[in-house]
């Protein structure tokens, strides 16, 4: 909000079970609008500060906030830019040339209408619609000027059988999330959990939702193990995390993962300005020259299904903190010399805690971060079949190669210290294809070969691991001092990497797997682009495994 501003919006009204709230006013600004009537209209002051007040029909104070002011800002004169995923019930900003008047503007969302709830020159907020789910579309009127763009509206359900639980009592939360239908990369959900419990994972976590979570409903279900800390109720909160794009490009952010993948997109995690870890999904035809701790300068950002994409990064010294203030040293009279004093006998404190016992231990803080990694001991399996054959599968020789690892103890027994389980796994699997070894026997490329074949297609399944790990900072009483260090925890589940791809005759990239001259379907050529699509999701499990070593590391 800046000085000038026309301002419109919505009170909304929650009553808390009892009472009524016909009679409470919102005042601005020393201007009262009724609950009943919603509609609020203002013109930012030109103060630092805007002070709003709730009160009773009786004229009582309620509640008070101060909201700050900025200095004059002209309106922003590029294009609207309207987001590409939100949450049912929850708000969806949209930036663009606005003039401050709700009553001049319309959001809809799948042809519901969204309910505006607040509009300022550079913004619009609203609230997305609770009775549309999935793929859809957005569309803002604004002064007879109406822009359109692909939307994805999640719901999000949250549920467990017991909401209040005696000391060391347990129940399960279970987390559905609903229209995911499509997705193509990771979708972020923020979880917390407040009150008198503890949930498995800690009680603020991220969950990234990845495509190989969603079943073909559209839906994703994740369960948490709660635990009764004190009898009580407990309150959980799940977010999808929707970032806004229009300021990132440009932005100088800390780089938290070195980068992975391939095909021309790279993944990497960042510290947002608000300090958040997201992943980001670089398009660059070559590998950025990034890794953990460095700083980088964005590109244009673009969203897709609230995915940040990237159009390359430049790599920046990092920030440097603002200089304090010059001040003048203040005026002192001259020291009066004291007599000497004899050597004191005392020992220095070393910090400002109390005396402590032997073995007493005190958290200061804790870090958790979330890798998949590949599971040494899981399956590996490709299928690689086309519309003439039913379904050859195309997993033989890889299937055999993994039996023969897991007889010989699984790779742990052979991965060097400290890589990392998951690194290492891919690693092999890694090196594995890039020998050229075979994915289909002679049998099955017999089988595929067919010339009237018009579409080809490959579908990857990888047993996987999910590691919540945690670097947790804590001080321990040593010989009666206390001494800081680092420790690492780490909890899993099980996971799975699910992905697939067709190639259609006359389509794009048939020549990947057809004979040059002729364009009919080469099954050889086939499997060498089956193998190309599956060291990509490798490399990206790999990259997930050496993120995670790196972070044990840095928690040593």
């Amino acid at each position: 909000m800046a000085a000038g501003d026309a301002i419109s919006g919505t009170v909304v009204a929650e009553p808390g079970g009892k009472g009524e709230l016909s009679g409470y006013v919102v005042e601005i600004d020393k201007k009262k609008t009724s609950v009943v009537d919603r509609v609020l209209k203002l013109t930012a002051p030109s103060a630092n500060s805007l002070t709003i007040l709730l009160k009773d029909s009786t004229g009582k104070q309620l509640g008070r906030s101060v909201v700050p002011v900025q200095p004059p800002t002209p309106a922003t004169s590029n294009g609207f830019v309207l987001p590409t995923l939100g949450q049912q019930g929850r708000p969806v900003v949209i930036t663009g040339p606005f003039d401050g008047n709700a009553a001049n503007t319309t959001c809809t969302m799948g042809g519901e209408s969204a309910e505006i709830l607040a509009e300022s020159p550079r913004q619009l907020v609203v609230s997305s619609p609770t009775n549309v789910t999935g793929q859809t579309q957005i569309t803002v009127t604004e002064n007879n000027q109406t822009t359109k763009a692909p939307f994805r509206n999640l719901g999000v359900n949250l549920s467990a059988p017991k909401t209040n639980l005696m000391k060391g009592e347990n129940t399960t939360l279970t987390i559905q999330v609903s229209g995911l239908e499509g997705i193509r990369q990771d979708v972020p959900l923020d979880l917390s959990c407040s009150g008198v419990v503890k949930m498995d994972g800690g009680n603020v976590q991220n969950i990234q939702i990845s495509p190989s979570d969603v079943q073909p409903n559209g839906n994703a279900i994740f369960n948490r193990s709660l635990t009764g800390v004190q009898a009580g109720a407990f309150n959980v909160n799940a977010t999808v995390q929707v970032i806004p794009i229009s300021n990132l490009s440009g932005s100088i952010l800390h780089v938290e993962s070195s980068p992975n993948g391939g095909g021309g997109v790279w993944q990497v995690k960042v510290k947002m300005p608000d300090g958040r870890i997201v992943t980001i999904y670089i398009r660059s035809a070559n590998k950025p020259n990034i890794k953990f701790c460095d700083w980088i300068k964005l590109g244009d950002v673009t969203s897709e299904n609230g995915t940040l994409y990237v159009d390359g990064v430049e790599k920046v010294d990092p920030p440097k903190p603002p200089e304090p203030p010059k001040t003048d040293p203040p005026k002192t009279d001259p020291p009066k010399s004291d007599p000497p004093k004899s050597p004191s006998t005392d020992k220095p404190v070393a910090d400002a805690k109390p005396p402590c016992n032997d073995g007493d231990t005190s958290t200061i803080g804790v870090e958790r971060k979330m890798f998949e990694v590949l599971d040494p001991k899981g399956e590996v399996i490709v299928r690689l079949y086309t519309d003439k054959e039913g379904s050859a599968d195309a997993a033989k020789n890889m299937a055999e190669f993994w039996r023969r690892i897991a007889t010989a103890g699984g790779l742990l027994d052979y991965l060097p210290e400290g890589s990392g389980a998951g690194a290492g796994a891919a690693e092999w699997l890694f090196e594995y294809l890039e020998t050229g070894a075979d994915i289909l026997d002679a049998l099955a490329k017999s089988r595929l070969k067919n010339k009237a074949v018009g579409e080809v297609n490959v579908e990857i399944y990888i047993d996987t691991k999910k590691i919540t790990a945690a670097c947790i900072t804590y001080d321990i009483c040593i010989n009666k001092s206390w001494v800081r260090k680092k420790k690492s925890e780490q909890s899993e589940e099980r996971g799975a990497l699910r992905a697939s791809k067709k190639l259609t005759k006359g389509g794009s990239g048939w020549e990947q797997v057809s004979d040059p001259s002729t364009h009919t379907f080469d099954p050889v050529k086939a499997e060498k682009w089956a193998a190309g699509f599956l060291k990509d999701k490798v490399n990206i499990l790999k990259g997930g495994g050496e993120g995670l070593g790196s972070f044990i590391k840095n928690c040593q």
